[in-house]
């Protein structure tokens, strides 16, 4: 029984229409994570195989010119999505230029079938290299296995187009065998499917593994600073607290509260105060980088940093490097004295078993922070277990 070159072409096109439709109907909704463009190229790829497959029945433009702009157009549309996935900026000119080029190819070269055929099969195979480099260069930040089942499909599909701009270049292939059954055409199609099937397959695995990857994220995380949450604080703390009492080293809390924050909302407005809360997260999240370290939204405007194996010296030096950071900044209020958005800190720090549990230490460092805030804001007070020695002195500070 010979096989049918066209009747392959069409339910190849059939399978990656189908593969589109569970992309997008499977991916995250709500986020730029490439999925909706992968789903977009399979579309144009399931479209380019049915007029492939058409061809004689419909015009050559169509089936040929309009065809490999679509196969030219998903390739470029795919790479988008990585790019998009891996988030990163795509060199758009570099990844676009292909799809002019196989029109141009279509075009221009109709009367000269072995070199339109072998460029119009050089370019998928160009285009498929470049989307593997992509992968491959953020292999790491992608994570998954859904990756690599999309690896093994474009790297099947890009020696296949390469056999065949080869061919084509040598004359092996012309305009009367190219559509008519045979091992050549039977093996390249066979490859074709089990390629598309793979990448299909792979890309759906990738949008769902991302997926349930931001579904824990969001567990943990708070969704607007991107500090930890509640839930996470509660549960590094008890883990740091338990290591702590083990081990004899020092833990250390520090809480802090953005000065006069309703005075801002009312005057600013919520787009204002988010921001405000986003560049008060970012100015935790770079002070609090070493192993261990958790900086936490803790409600409204109070934030928390967790600092394993910290004593209260510097703890006490690294909160008054936070409150001058963030002062640097100088993120107007016209309701704050200073005219500027300052941060007020209470810090308590444990050593030797001075506190008895972990909420009684995070007491004390609330309990800083209220003489803080009372006595002016914009300043550090260290719990009255280390209220003996000295306090950091800043702008504004008191004892």
């Amino acid at each position: 029984m010979e096989l049918h070159i066209p009747t392959v072409l069409i339910l190849m096109g059939l399978v990656s229409a189908t593969t589109a439709i569970l992309l997008a109907a499977g991916g995250f909704r709500g986020k730029r994570d490439g999925h909706v463009l992968w789903a977009l190229a399979l579309a144009l790829h399931a479209t380019t195989f049915i007029l492939f497959g058409l061809r004689g029945k419909i015009g050559y433009f169509t089936s040929v010119v309009i065809a490999n702009g679509l196969l030219a157009t998903g390739f470029a549309l795919a790479t988008e999505g990585m790019f998009q996935y891996q988030q990163k900026k795509a060199p758009h000119l570099w990844l676009w230029l292909p799809v002019p080029a196989a029109v141009l190819a279509a075009s221009l070269l109709a009367d000269n079938f072995p070199a339109r055929f072998t460029a119009l099969a050089f370019i998928p195979a160009l285009q498929g290299s470049i989307f593997l480099a992509v992968l491959y260069r953020g292999r790491r930040t992608t994570g998954g296995r859904g990756q690599y089942l999309v690896s093994v499909g474009v790297l099947t599909l890009v020696p296949v187009m390469l056999l065949l701009a080869f061919l084509g270049a040598t004359g092996q292939i012309d305009m009367g065998s190219a559509m008519a059954s045979g091992y050549l055409q039977a093996l390249a199609l066979f490859l074709g499917v089990a390629a598309m099937l793979a990448i299909g397959s792979g890309g759906i695995l990738m949008v769902r593994e991302r997926a349930k990857d931001q579904s824990q994220l969001f567990a943990i995380e708070d969704p607007l600073t991107g500090l930890a949450n509640r839930r996470r604080l509660d549960e590094v703390l008890g883990k740091e607290w338990a290591r702590t009492n083990r081990e004899g080293k020092p833990l250390a809390l520090v809480m802090l509260e953005i000065d006069l924050f309703s005075g801002f909302k009312k005057r600013y407005g919520q787009k204002a105060t988010d921001e405000c809360l986003k560049s008060v997260a970012d100015v935790l999240r770079s002070g609090s980088r070493r192993p261990g370290d958790l900086a936490a939204h803790y409600r409204g405007d109070e934030f928390l940093l967790i600092l394993p194996n910290t004593d209260a010296a510097i703890a006490q030096q690294l909160t008054e490097t936070l409150r001058e950071s963030l002062a640097s900044l100088d993120i107007e209020h016209e309701s704050s004295p200073t005219g500027q958005v300052t941060l007020s800190a209470g810090v308590a720090a444990m050593t030797h078993g001075s506190y008895k549990s972990a909420e009684s230490l995070l007491l004390a460092a609330q309990t800083a922070l209220q003489r803080a805030t009372h006595n002016g804001g914009n300043q550090v007070q260290m719990a009255p277990q280390m209220h003996s020695q000295a306090l950091v002195q800043g702008h504004g500070l008191g004892g």
